[in-house]
């Protein structure tokens, strides 16, 4: 059993690892960004590897997955099911879109139950699990870093700094605050070089949570020298910020307001647009949505997404798939607070994530694309699962301490 997951996590590894080098050199180079290049074989054969693989590892472990799931392993469970169910029965596409909206949601849904898995059944050590993160962050510096001089030529080169960011987020179960704070600092060099705003707002909301919650609630140590230390780091921020928009009167503004060669810019537009062809549409609609391509081609092509999860959930799932994304925030919120009172070692690292998570999900694409959600709901789904096991211990013990606590008297 040893065996077998640890060859399937080294398999897990690699493919992630062969499709990060795709997206960020074949994708950002040879075909001009991370959307073409789906309907090659390479690419065929690249996303069917991934998700065999997570699945593979989903079977071998289900026992493990099933018992004692949380809340949070639940409404994913519930959300991804309604996704695919309404991907192959009730909005069909011809062609390679169809083969895409039952490729892109099981990126998200295959790495969370994937790790959520290996956490669960504990068969591969953290340390393991963790050396095989670094490889990947290592990997896609490399990649990166190579390249940079010709990502400016693509619209969407730069947005490939998110490969860096979300394997950036395992830093946080790392028991060494030197490694941690290395990895922040050249992730975050790397984030301000690239201009991308909302890798930087997500990873400054990650950083001062992750430390905030660590220094104060947990290990109650360097209180002083966060209270010090975290005006210069926000005003460092928001000089930032202010200098690549060019002042907020210009570049910001115009990034939000106009549809430009990303497909990432008129947010305001596309944000109002959704919700007004929502409220258009029939109350069954609105229940059960118009598919994975409903934001897309309700924008004829120009958007990548809504570049807001709840609206694209909404509007491409209905009322079925924004019910899931506001349950799944609760249970965050909820949660993080739960392990922040116990004094949990995993309370910083979910609240860091919750942080990005919040940013992300208003102003980005999180569950909906392709590839950088692998990154993101596997570490969500490590973490669930150790919170998981943490919370299944944990009554365990008071079973043992009060055997008839759940006697009806």
């Amino acid at each position: 059993m040893k065996t077998a997951n640890l060859f399937l996590y080294l398999l897990l590894l690699a493919t992630q690892i062969v499709i990060i080098y795709a997206v960020i050199y074949m994708g950002g180079i040879a075909y001009g960004g991370i959307e073409t290049g789906l309907e090659t074989g390479g690419a065929i054969v690249m996303n069917a590897a991934f998700i065999a693989v997570c699945w593979a590892v989903i079977l071998l472990n289900y026992n493990s997955i099933t018992v004692n799931m949380g809340g949070i392993a639940k409404v994913m469970a519930v959300f991804y099911g309604y996704v695919l169910v309404a991907s192959i029965f009730a909005f069909p596409e011809g062609g390679m879109r169809a083969v895409r909206a039952l490729v892109a949601p099981m990126y998200p849904f295959g790495a969370f139950f994937a790790y959520y898995s290996l956490a669960k059944s504990g068969i591969i050590g953290e340390k393991t699990i963790l050396l095989g993160q670094n490889i990947i962050l290592l990997s896609a510096i490399v990649l990166f870093g190579s390249i940079y001089k010709y990502l400016s030529l693509t619209a969407s080169g730069y947005v490939n700094v998110y490969f860096i960011f979300f394997p950036m987020m395992w830093c946080m179960l790392f028991r060494s605050r030197l490694l941690q704070l290395l990895i922040f600092l050249a992730v975050g060099i790397v984030a301000v070089y690239t201009n991308k705003r909302g890798v930087m707002l997500a990873f400054g909301a990650t950083v001062l949570i992750f430390y905030a919650v660590k220094n104060f609630f947990i290990e109650k140590k360097f209180r002083l020298l966060f209270f010090i230390a975290m005006p210069f780091v926000l005003a460092a921020i928001g000089y930032t910020l202010y200098n690549i928009s060019g002042g907020l009167d210009s570049s910001l503004y115009t990034r939000f307001s106009r549809i430009s060669a990303d497909g990432g810019s008129g947010r305001a537009y596309i944000w109002s647009a959704i919700i007004d062809a929502y409220f258009e549409n029939s109350i069954l609609w609105q229940i059960f949505g118009s598919g994975y391509y409903g934001v897309i081609n309700l924008m004829r092509g120009a958007v990548v997404g809504a570049h807001n999860d709840y609206l694209e959930a909404l509007y491409n799932y209905g009322i079925v798939g924004f019910g899931s994304i506001i349950a799944m925030f609760v249970l965050l919120l909820k949660k993080s607070v739960s392990l922040i009172s116990k004094k949990s070692f995993y309370a910083p690292a979910l609240c860091g994530m919750f942080g990005a998570y919040i940013v992300l999900t208003n102003i980005s694409i999180v569950y909906f694309i392709l590839y950088y959600s692998m990154l993101f709901f596997g570490f969500m789904g490590y973490l669930a699962g150790k919170i998981d096991l943490e919370d299944s211990s944990d009554l365990r013990s008071r079973n043992a301490f009060y055997p008839n606590q759940n006697i009806r008297w």
